[in-house]
């Protein structure tokens, strides 16, 4: 028994999705500066979360509210660790790796401590690794990719990527 493949033209072509290389934020009408971040659960359950641009915290912190909107047992998911300086003493958050996506820019894999925290706070760490943050006064921020110059940049990145257990389009 014999095979034989053959192909014809034309070939498929696969777009993959084009990512921004910046994203500005209005701040006008807020107090302290807040962005929306697209957060994907390892469910695969999706939900866009407020959080605080906090540079006095090291990783970003989740409400158990928001974290079970992604399928993230606040109680069980993850590993326990402490964290000082929230609220007025010690918190102990479960870390969690989920991905997160601001605006149009690529997604990438945030380190995430779910817990009993006030409010959601974009952690210093997850930021700077990944992005530059530029301030206008009170009126705007602007978030733009750091490594600019990749050849993957319309990609997930390969940390993402391995987290989902594929590149989806």
């Amino acid at each position: 028994m014999s095979f034989q493949l053959k192909f014809t033209r034309p070939w498929v072509t696969i777009t993959e999705p084009q990512y921004s290389l910046k994203e500005s934020f209005n701040l006008a009408n807020q107090q302290r500066p807040r962005i929306p971040i697209k957060f994907t659960g390892p469910g695969g359950m999706s939900s866009t979360v407020v959080t605080l641009l906090d540079s006095g915290n090291d990783i970003t912190l989740m409400t158990k509210e928001n974290a079970r909107r992604l399928g993230i047992d606040p109680e069980r998911d993850g590993v326990p660790f402490n964290v000082l300086g929230v609220s007025a003493g010690t918190i102990r958050p479960r870390l969690i790796r989920i991905v997160g996506q601001i605006g149009n820019l690529r997604p990438r894999v945030f380190r995430v401590g779910v817990g009993d925290v006030p409010e959601n706070l974009t952690g210093y760490e997850d930021m700077s690794q990944y992005y530059n943050i530029a301030f206008k006064g009170r009126e705007s921020v602007t978030i733009s990719e750091r490594d600019t110059k990749s050849a993957n940049m319309g990609r997930l990145s390969s940390q993402a990527c391995r987290f989902l257990g594929s590149c989806p389009l």
